[in-house]
Order: structure tokens, then C-alpha cells, then sequence
């Protein structure tokens, strides 16, 4: 997966997050998620992937029972209140492919690789900056939001014992700091954009990317080719 160039990774994953809400095979559902699997293996983090997966374990389970027992259920009306497994297997089977598919993109897929293929693609420069400094901006955060995590735990605050009300007390004394520090740094990217006199408004050249490999071009052949088939076959009935 690291051998391929961001546009290809890009294409591949939006060919699998389509197929999800196209296919209505269980059987092809499955594959999508084996494909999703596969893809991590090839990037050396299938342990995390099946360690995430595994923490969504109850949210497919509660699709699962929802989708037998309150199918029929509507806002406004509730009709006959009739169980249908067959229909909960197909919808916990779908949020599984989904869940698959965007736990492998995170992991495989770079914030750099996400900037960089939106790039090639001639996507305007006003919708990628501020996408690569939401991404950053995040990270960021992240590191910020376990400094003061430690911080307090290293004071004796125990952010993990005691009742629910308390756990929700002492998080408050995590959050207040955590969000003056947040708007601190979000000061400090302003002034930075300020002094070197950033703007979206100026023309930019245009990023061009290299040449895509042979195995770039047959990944986005495939992809495509497979997306078309399913949409012939699930939307126009044709095959």
C-alpha cells in the first residue's frame, strides 16, 4: 500500500465506501470487508485494525437487534412490530463493512497522501489548506489533550474511579484547560498566517504529480471497472 500513489489510494477507497451502500449481497459485503483487511495487512497494521474493530464489536451488535425488532418502526407511524433476522444480519453486516473500510483508511491512508491526492486532482486550494490544517490542527490537540492528561493523573486527580458524577467533575478540570490551550494555539496559527500574509485568494500553481506506475494504473482500472459493474447490476439491472 505504501507503493501506491495518493491518487490511487484515494480512488480505491472511494470505489469501496461507494460499493458499501450499492451492494445487497451479504456474500460481497463480506469481501469488501476482506478487501478492506487485506489492504491494512499490506501496510503492516492489521493488529491495529483488528484491535479497533473489536471496540466496535457492541455498536454492530445493537445494529444487529435494532434492525430485527424495529425495522417496520417509523417516526410517524409503528405497524406491525414483527421481527426479521434476515434483515438485521444484512444491516449489521453493512455498518461492519463500513466500520472495515474507514478504520483501514485511517490507517493507511496519510493525512500528507489525503492533502496531496486532492491536490492532483485539481482540487481548489481554498477546500485542501484548510482540510491539511483541520488534520494538523487535530494532531495538535491530541498531543495537547494527553500532556494535560498526564499532568493531572501525575497530581493525584484519578480521571477513571468513582461514580459517574464524579469521573464527569474531574474531566472538568481536564476540559478547561484543555480548551484555553486549543484556542491558544488556534491564536498562534492566525498571527503566523497574518505575518507572512497568507491567502486563499492568491493564484496558485498547480501540484502535478508524478506518473502513475503500471501497478497505479491496473489498481484504478480495477476499481473502476468493478464500480461500473455493480452499478449496472444493483441501479440498472443490466447484468
Amino acid at each position: 500500500m505504501a507503493l501506491l500513489d495518493p491518487r490511487t489510494k484515494l480512488v480505491l477507497f472511494m470505489v469501496l465506501f461507494a460499493l458499501i451502500f450499492i451492494v445487497k449481497d451479504i456474500t460481497y459485503l463480506l469481501l469488501i470487508s476482506l478487501a478492506a483487511f487485506l489492504i491494512t495487512v499490506s501496510s503492516q497494521s492489521w493488529k491495529r485494525f483488528l484491535r479497533l474493530l473489536a471496540k466496535f464489536s457492541p455498536l454492530i451488535v445493537v445494529a444487529f437487534v435494532i434492525w430485527s425488532l424495529f425495522h417496520r418502526m417509523s417516526l410517524f407511524h409503528v405497524s406491525y412490530m414483527g421481527s426479521d433476522f434476515a434483515i438485521g444480519v444484512f444491516a449489521a453486516t453493512r455498518l461492519f463493512a463500513l466500520i472495515s473500510v474507514s478504520i483501514s483508511f485511517i490507517l493507511c491512508v496519510k493525512p500528507e497522501d489525503l492533502v496531496k491526492g486532492l491536490e492532483y486532482f485539481r482540487i481548489p486550494y481554498s477546500i485542501v489548506f484548510p482540510l491539511a490544517l483541520s488534520l494538523r490542527f487535530i494532531d495538535t490537540l491530541s498531543d495537547e489533550y494527553i500532556s494535560i492528561k498526564e499532568a493531572l493523573m501525575v497530581k493525584g486527580l484519578e480521571l477513571e474511579k468513582g461514580s459517574l458524577l464524579k469521573r464527569i467533575k474531574n474531566y472538568s478540570y481536564l476540559l478547561i484547560p484543555f480548551l484555553i490551550r486549543g484556542i491558544e494555539v488556534a491564536d498562534n496559527i492566525v498571527l503566523a498566517m497574518e505575518l507572512k500574509a497568507f491567502s486563499l485568494r492568491k493564484q496558485r500553481r498547480c501540484c502535478k504529480g508524478k506518473k502513475l506506475s503500471l501497478l497505479d494504473i491496473m489498481m484504478i482500472f480495477v476499481s473502476i471497472i468493478t464500480l461500473l459493474i455493480a452499478i449496472s447490476h444493483y441501479v440498472f439491472g443490466l447484468i
